[in-house]
């Protein structure tokens, strides 16, 4: 360790010896308005306090000590509980607390941390970590300097979070300003009369013959990330389709997930990208040769906020799509020169979009990892 650096028990005093864990069961005839903390964060809040004061939490366990997703310290200050899974601190005089908080989440603390299913930073090696302390006018100095430079960060954080927002109504203005239309000759038709609908199933997973050595996609819900299935998590055998539910979907048929607890905050969409199959929790819509997929999931994904509203399923457990709702549910029709236009239309404009969202998602990773070095 070099001539500079301290221990970091040297300039702390630890009151681990007053935490007090209690249990979740404990804690629901315990509610209040005292934050009750674990390893990282609030976990709780209960009806008396333990600390009060300023005071440094570092979790003492889990995950977080090697994959720091979250900081490794962090200041809790008023009235709180505090579990035994973060060490108590408090500085002593001639530290700032602002400044030791700082500097401990700047540091690597790896070789200090024992095990690795369930990682550990104990008392012992928790006061045997180095730190380097600068005089408290300095202290003072550089805290005063990185709060500054975390404003700053923060609000660049902000305006990017902004345009996120902005960039999602301007997606949405797209695709409603291209299915108004200009167009007088347009009809409307129910959703259920464009095309040949059709379900899926599971193979029963008992059958080793459905499923090993399997090349044929299987879609479920947690495939439904992209426009296009070109892949899948799970695949099964040509035998699964001849000896159970499952069945071939064409290629450019329409995905659309209807039991999933993800309809709560959207509807999945996707487009076959070749002949595939699906789980029962999905319907799947071949569209009549004067119907142009793209043109049918671009429309479907502009109304799946009210396709969500209209047509839910209500009085189960499960969120549904009720199928019969969804069938009724009004698509304008256009002729295929129309929809042509109007797809190129949306696909031109909502890659700029894309092409935006990256730099800003690039963006704000990198405010992310700039603020945690």
């Amino acid at each position: 360790m070099r001539e500079d650096w301290i221990e970091f028990g040297e300039v702390t005093v630890n009151f681990d010896g007053q935490r007090k864990p209690l249990s979740r069961i404990y804690r629901e005839n315990f509610k209040g308005i005292y934050p009750y903390y674990g390893a990282c964060e609030i976990i709780d809040y209960v009806k008396d306090f333990l600390f009060d004061g300023d005071y440094i939490l570092i979790g003492e366990d889990g995950a977080n000590l090697l994959s720091r997703s979250k900081p490794l310290s962090f200041i809790a200050s008023g009235k709180f509980w505090v579990n035994n899974h973060a060490h108590v601190v408090k500085p002593i005089s001639s530290i700032n607390l602002k400044f030791i908080n700082l500097q401990f989440n700047s540091i690597q603390i790896n070789d200090f941390v024992t095990g690795t299913a369930q990682p550990k930073l104990n008392q012992n090696n928790l006061n045997k970590i180095p730190i380097i302390i600068a005089p408290l006018p300095e202290q003072r100095a550089i805290v005063a300097k990185i709060e500054q430079l975390f404003s700053e960060l923060d609000n660049g954080i902000a305006s990017f979070k902004t345009a996120q927002t902005q960039l999602e109504i301007y997606r949405q203005s797209v695709l409603k300003k291209a299915f108004e239309g200009e167009s007088t000759t347009f009809l409307i038709k129910e959703l259920g009369s464009i095309g040949k609908w059709s379900g899926g199933g599971t193979p029963s997973k008992n059958n080793i013959d459905f499923w090993e050595n399997g090349n044929i996609l299987w879609v479920s819900p947690k495939d439904m990330k992209t426009k296009i299935i070109n892949d899948t998590i799970d695949k099964i055998t040509e035998n699964s389709i001849k000896k159970s539910s499952a069945k071939w979907i064409d290629k450019h048929s329409i995905l659309i997930v209807v039991r999933s607890g993800i309809i709560r905050r959207t509807l999945p969409i996707a487009i076959a990208g070749r002949r595939l199959t699906v789980n029962q929790d999905m319907q799947c819509i071949t569209p009549d040769t004067n119907l142009i997929s793209e043109f049918l999931y671009w429309y479907l994904i502009s109304e799946e906020k009210n396709i969500r509203q209209k047509c839910a399923k209500t009085g189960t457990t499960v969120d549904n799509i009720n199928v019969s709702l969804l069938k009724k549910y009004p698509v304008p029709f256009f002729s295929i020169e129309e929809q042509k236009q109007i797809v190129q239309e949306i696909e031109s404009r909502l890659s700029v979009c894309d092409k935006l969202a990256e730099t800003i998602k690039a963006e704000l990773d990198k405010a992310e990892a700039l603020r945690q070095t």
